[in-house]
């Protein structure tokens, strides 16, 4: 019997990474997405059956009932302080989710995020008590809480993940990454940044899609995917320069730090 996966939110930059690496390992992959236009674009699902799907609209279920769900899709993962998360978007994935688990799929892997663990500071275990501080990492923390009640109702599968810092091929454009990446290919001067001196766990998106993959071997359970190790800002930059054999002045502490992330937060336990 063939191994059938379905991932939600595909055409997204974890989403797309996933795709690639279960087709790699020879899964029959469902890329469940909003626009087929853009999916169609999109090289790492061009070996993926891209089928429609809004998980904000109540569409039949377009997925057999034997094959396992990696979601990934959230709206507004930009805007951490949209209430809309704590609203409509919570509201949203628990009624999918709920209906996916009604359709009869039974094994579902969930894409949490480290931003559920708030301003702790330190090495994070998967086992530490989330302490989330933003309407996205509450909604989503939410999300995991609600499903483990409605697990001790009816019989399913959860894996629940939290993402670290992840960055590579694919990402937003107006993330610190993707904005740096940028100015290096329009060979600008200096990028402006903040001192830059925070710790957290960056992590290539390549390697994050491959550890959550790896994750379906297991049943439950919480799951960090991290590196494991801490590295500054400043740092990361200065090595993705060296890679790329570009050079540009970084010109430290025109930003201040965000309030709402730890500055010095990364995984302890990464998965093998």
């Amino acid at each position: 019997m063939k191994k059938i996966i379905a991932v939600t939110g595909a055409s997204g930059f974890l989403g797309r990474h996933i795709v690639q690496n279960l087709v790699s390992k020879k899964w029959e992959v469902i890329a469940l997405v909003r626009n087929i236009n853009k999916a169609k674009k999109i090289k790492e699902l061009n070996k993926a059956l891209i089928t429609h799907f809004d998980i904000s609209k109540k569409q039949a279920i377009p997925l057999p009932k034997k094959c396992v769900l990696i979601h990934c899709a959230w709206d507004d993962v930009r805007n951490i302080f949209s209430k809309k998360h704590l609203g409509a978007h919570y509201k949203n994935q628990y009624n999918f989710l709920s209906r996916i688990i009604a359709h009869g799929i039974k094994k579902i892997l969930i894409t949490g995020t480290s931003f559920e663990y708030g301003l702790q500071y330190g090495p994070i275990f998967s086992s530490t008590k989330t302490k989330p501080n933003t309407p996205y990492a509450k909604s989503k923390d939410l999300l995991h809480k609600n499903l483990l009640k409605l697990r001790s109702k009816i019989n399913f599968y959860l894996i629940w993940t939290r993402i670290f810092y992840i960055y590579g091929d694919g990402q937003n454009p107006k993330s610190v990454m993707g904005l740096f990446n940028e100015a290096l290919n329009q060979n600008k001067k200096s990028f402006n940044m903040s001192f830059g001196d925070q710790l957290h766990d960056y992590l290539r998106v390549e390697k994050a899609a491959e550890q959550i993959v790896k994750l379906l071997k297991y049943n439950k359970g919480i799951f960090n995917v991290c590196s494991g190790k801490p590295i500054s800002l400043r740092r990361l930059l200065e090595m993705e320069m060296k890679e790329k054999k570009r050079k540009i002045k970084l010109n430290l502490g025109y930003y201040s730090y965000r309030k709402s992330e730890s500055t010095a937060i990364w995984g302890a336990d990464p998965v093998k």
